[in-house]
């Protein structure tokens, strides 16, 4: 966010910032380089994502694919598949969530995959 007074992280930024360990008052132009690499890089590794794609419809030919196999994929492949829409955990916040707030709280919980270093992200 910038202001008059300089560059200020936003609100969703600053609970980023805390779970990273990092001081949440802190400005952009104060983090060190190593901070600035965690804050604003996943690090994701492929082999741990736990969500997979999910689709409208339930087809048990979708169930488990190969995805990467394209030319342009320069060989990062990995095995994956469909679940249906319905039974995702996104929708499952949806139906439970009581407010804006709180939807944002259990989406921030999830857990998608984790990092190279092993962290949960």
């Amino acid at each position: 966010v910038d202001t008059k007074s300089g560059r200020r992280f936003s609100p969703i930024q600053r609970v980023r910032l805390a779970k990273l360990g990092i001081n949440p008052e802190s400005k952009p132009d104060d983090l060190t380089d190593e901070e600035k690499r965690r804050f604003a890089r996943l690090d994701i590794d492929p082999s741990t994502i736990t969500w997979r794609r999910v689709v409208d419809i339930n087809d048990r030919f979708l169930r488990g694919i190969t995805v990467g196999q394209g030319p342009k994929e320069k060989g990062r492949t990995r095995e994956t598949g469909f679940d249906i829409a319905v039974a995702s955990e996104i929708m499952a916040v949806l139906a439970l969530c009581t407010s804006l707030a709180d939807m944002r709280e259990r989406f921030g919980k999830m857990v998608v995959a984790q990092s190279k270093s092993g962290d949960a992200v």
